[in-house]
């Protein structure tokens, strides 16, 4: 590459010139002639790999505190009130408050307290919350926690709980007042199901734009036999359901509640079109398989797709996309496959695939899915990138779709909360989340004093050229220089 290259803004057109020069050019005139006789048909810039001007990414960033006055107790996530300019913090061990969006505030508001029967201290507690699409008309708000018989919580800031911790997977509905508080008695239970232990209990959660349907992620439990099954239990993977029961050709009410012996599920329909209706003796809430602890799941509205950071096993961490044109019922191979190692042999459930991104162990040991960046302060470098990053590296990445494979890009390291850690690394990266001008929130884990944290720029723009020749498309062969068709 010449030198200069990828610091330039070539218009499309003299970088394509640029490179079939070079293509042509041997340094031997007795050769015949060579280059390209008629313009190829592509779109414009190479396919897109080359963009029209330099995209440009800050040399540096950094994660700031976003509010210095407030600090909550193991922070998992943090979204917009609907029809408010507040914004919802949900604590791990089973708190959710209310605040202003204001980097001065001082004040918070407690939404919900379930701390006596939520079973937090470790992989597990409140995990996911999400408001009603219908919220400022119907005030539900939508809770997704690991429960245990009131008064029963066990482990603390020091210990953690024993693995087999019996507790159920809960996703509650509740009704919230005029101030936004949860209306005592309100609580209506959609899932109530059996679990085995305190790990890998999934807790991503959105309402999709589009359909209107809720999904969550739930992991395989730390228990190999609820993978690669939809037959069992609401386990390894993604449900969608229609919580507003709307029926007709939309949904249809639930015809198999699941094991073991205990487990119920009511007050939602299964949607039509999900992908396993009218199976015999499934779960037809699955949506998507083959997840280990998708910890983290979001959408991003502009285009549909979906973002799944699942936690690995020993080896690779994964992060997995839903396409909106995808067939139904993608498989995501664990725990068959972990990592870009492959595909599934038959006979397998549902549609192969493979993720979009696997790290090593090197690298970090615990995706922490994110959100797709729709906002302002920062649209000229992150404008559409998805930014994501890892708990025990404590690292903040963005996804770089313009290369193939996809690469993460290094933005900063998140600061360690205080206090003492009863786990792999519980005063570190837990979540994502945003405001309501979608821009982008930090949570810190920490029994102490954990806070919730926004990027920062700095440094100087630098250019996003893609980086090797290979990462351009232009050419099939590079040790011949042979031009792309």
């Amino acid at each position: 590459m010449a030198p200069g290259f990828g610091a330039a803004r070539w218009p499309g057109s003299l970088a394509l010139a640029a490179l079939a020069c070079t293509a042509g050019w041997s340094g031997r005139a007795a050769e015949a002639p060579r280059g390209l006789e008629q313009r190829p048909a592509f779109s414009a810039f190479l396919e897109d790999r080359m963009p029209e001007a330099a995209p440009t990414l800050s040399s540096s960033w950094s994660a700031v505190v976003a509010f210095p006055n407030l600090t909550f107790l193991n922070p998992v996530g943090i979204l917009p009130v609907p029809g408010t300019s507040n914004l919802a913090v949900y604590e791990r061990e089973g708190r959710i408050y209310q605040i202003a969006s204001d980097p001065d505030t001082a004040m918070k508001t407690l939404v919900l307290d379930l701390t006596g029967q939520c079973q937090g201290w470790d992989d597990s507690g409140l995990l996911g919350i999400a408001y009603h699409p219908g919220f400022e008309t119907n005030r539900h708000l939508f809770v997704y926690y690991t429960f245990v018989a009131p008064g029963t919580v066990l482990g603390s800031a020091d210990g953690r709980p024993p693995i087999a911790t019996p507790n159920r997977d809960r996703l509650v509905r509740y009704t919230l007042d005029a101030q936004g508080v949860a209306v005592p008695g309100s609580a209506v239970i959609l899932i109530d199901q059996v679990s085995d232990t305190v790990w890998h209990n999934g807790g991503g959660m959105f309402f999709h734009p589009l359909d209107g349907f809720l999904y969550l992620t739930n992991g395989d439990d730390h228990v190999v036999a609820h993978n690669q099954r939809i037959h069992h239990s609401l386990h390894s993977g993604v449900l969608r359901i229609d919580v507003d029961r709307r029926g007709g050709t939309i949904s249809h009410p639930i015809p198999r509640q699941p094991l073991p012996a205990g487990s119920v599920t009511a007050n939602y329909y299964i949607p039509n079109d999900n992908p396993f209706v009218g199976q015999p003796g499934v779960l037809e809430e699955f949506f998507a398989i083959g997840l280990r602890s998708p910890h983290r799941m979001t959408v991003d509205p502009p285009t549909g797709r979906i973002f799944i950071g699942d936690v690995g096993g020993a080896l690779r961490e994964e992060l997995n996309i839903i396409e909106p044109n995808d067939p139904p019922g993608l498989n995501f191979q664990w725990n068959r496959i972990e990592g870009l190692q492959g595909d599934l042999v038959p006979p397998y459930i549902g549609v192969n695939r493979r993720p979009v991104l696997s790290y090593p162990r090197t690298d970090g040991a615990a995706i922490i899915g994110g959100y797709v960046y729709r906002g302002q302060e920062f649209a000229a470098e992150l404008g559409g990138r998805y930014i994501f990053g890892d708990n025990i590296a404590n690292v903040i990445w963005a996804l770089d779709e313009s290369s193939t494979p996809p690469r993460k890009v290094f933005l900063c390291n998140l600061p360690r909360g205080p206090g003492p850690s009863a786990g792999n690394d519980y005063v570190g990266l837990s979540g994502f989340g945003l405001d309501h001008n979608n821009e982008l929130y930090l949570c810190q884990l920490s029994s102490t004093a954990g806070q919730i944290y926004k990027l920062r720029r700095g440094g100087t723009p630098a250019p996003a050229l893609p980086p090797l020749l290979s990462l351009t498309g232009a050419f099939t062969d590079l040790a011949t220089l042979t031009p792309a068709p």
